[in-house]
Protein backbone atom coordinates (compact mmCIF):
# COMPACT_ATOMS: atom_id res chain seq x y z
CA UNK A 1 0.00 0.00 0.00
CA UNK A 2 1.09 3.72 -0.77
CA UNK A 3 0.70 6.42 1.34
CA UNK A 4 -1.91 6.42 4.07
CA UNK A 5 -3.87 9.84 3.28
CA UNK A 6 -7.56 8.25 4.36
CA UNK A 7 -9.92 11.48 5.49
CA UNK A 8 -7.43 14.03 4.59
CA UNK A 9 -8.20 17.18 3.41
CA UNK A 10 -6.27 18.32 0.34
CA UNK A 11 -8.93 20.74 -0.81
CA UNK A 12 -7.06 23.16 -3.70
CA UNK A 13 -3.87 21.25 -3.09
CA UNK A 14 -1.32 21.45 -5.85
CA UNK A 15 -0.79 17.65 -6.89
CA UNK A 16 0.62 17.93 -10.38
CA UNK A 17 3.52 15.25 -10.89
CA UNK A 18 2.26 13.86 -7.44
CA UNK A 19 3.18 10.22 -6.86
CA UNK A 20 0.05 8.37 -5.29
CA UNK A 21 0.21 5.05 -6.76
CA UNK A 22 -1.45 2.53 -4.36
CA UNK A 23 -1.94 5.80 -2.13
CA UNK A 24 -5.17 5.24 0.29
CA UNK A 25 -7.30 7.94 -0.85
CA UNK A 26 -10.51 6.96 1.17
CA UNK A 27 -12.99 9.92 2.07
CA UNK A 28 -10.59 12.47 1.06
CA UNK A 29 -11.23 16.09 0.27
CA UNK A 30 -9.73 16.66 -2.97
CA UNK A 31 -12.04 19.18 -3.74
CA UNK A 32 -10.21 21.74 -6.28
CA UNK A 33 -7.13 19.96 -6.30
CA UNK A 34 -5.14 20.44 -9.35
CA UNK A 35 -3.93 16.91 -10.31
CA UNK A 36 -2.39 16.96 -13.83
CA UNK A 37 -0.18 14.18 -14.41
CA UNK A 38 -0.44 13.24 -10.84
CA UNK A 39 -0.21 8.83 -10.70
CA UNK A 40 -3.13 7.64 -9.30
CA UNK A 41 -2.62 4.11 -10.17
CA UNK A 42 -4.09 1.69 -7.85
CA UNK A 43 -5.13 4.77 -5.82
CA UNK A 44 -8.38 3.72 -3.82
CA UNK A 45 -9.95 7.26 -4.15
CA UNK A 46 -13.23 5.26 -2.68
CA UNK A 47 -15.51 7.87 -1.06
CA UNK A 48 -13.09 10.46 -2.33
CA UNK A 49 -14.56 14.09 -3.00
CA UNK A 50 -13.06 15.17 -6.25
CA UNK A 51 -15.80 17.73 -7.01
CA UNK A 52 -14.38 21.10 -8.70
CA UNK A 53 -10.75 19.45 -9.25
CA UNK A 54 -8.44 20.16 -12.31
CA UNK A 55 -7.22 17.97 -14.76
CA UNK A 56 -8.24 15.02 -13.73
CA UNK A 57 -8.66 12.28 -16.68
CA UNK A 58 -10.36 9.00 -17.56
CA UNK A 59 -7.43 7.24 -17.36
CA UNK A 60 -6.42 8.44 -14.53
CA UNK A 61 -9.63 7.80 -12.60
CA UNK A 62 -9.72 4.11 -14.45
CA UNK A 63 -6.43 3.58 -12.88
CA UNK A 64 -7.54 3.89 -9.27
CA UNK A 65 -10.20 2.13 -7.04
CA UNK A 66 -13.27 4.31 -7.09
CA UNK A 67 -17.21 3.39 -5.46
CA UNK A 68 -20.99 4.55 -5.95
CA UNK A 69 -19.78 7.33 -3.02
CA UNK A 70 -16.56 8.57 -4.54
CA UNK A 71 -17.62 12.18 -6.18
CA UNK A 72 -16.18 13.11 -9.30
CA UNK A 73 -15.42 16.09 -11.25
CA UNK A 74 -18.50 17.70 -13.64
CA UNK A 75 -16.33 17.11 -16.87
CA UNK A 76 -16.25 13.08 -15.93
CA UNK A 77 -18.80 11.26 -16.57
CA UNK A 78 -19.00 7.58 -16.21
CA UNK A 79 -21.26 5.15 -17.69
CA UNK A 80 -21.80 1.74 -15.75
CA UNK A 81 -21.01 0.35 -12.81
CA UNK A 82 -18.48 1.77 -10.94
CA UNK A 83 -17.51 -1.49 -9.13
CA UNK A 84 -17.14 -3.44 -12.21
CA UNK A 85 -17.17 -2.30 -16.02
CA UNK A 86 -17.55 1.56 -16.59
CA UNK A 87 -17.26 3.54 -19.68
CA UNK A 88 -15.48 7.03 -18.60
CA UNK A 89 -15.87 10.56 -20.63
CA UNK A 90 -14.17 13.39 -20.24
CA UNK A 91 -16.37 16.29 -21.66
CA UNK A 92 -14.08 18.72 -22.13
CA UNK A 93 -11.89 16.75 -24.48
CA UNK A 94 -15.03 14.81 -26.01
CA UNK A 95 -13.17 11.69 -24.95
Amino acid sequence: MGADLNDVILENANLSYAKLGKADLRNTDLRGARLSDANLTGAVLKGADLRGSFEVTCKQIKSAQIDAKTRLPDHISLEGSRESSYKCKNILNKK
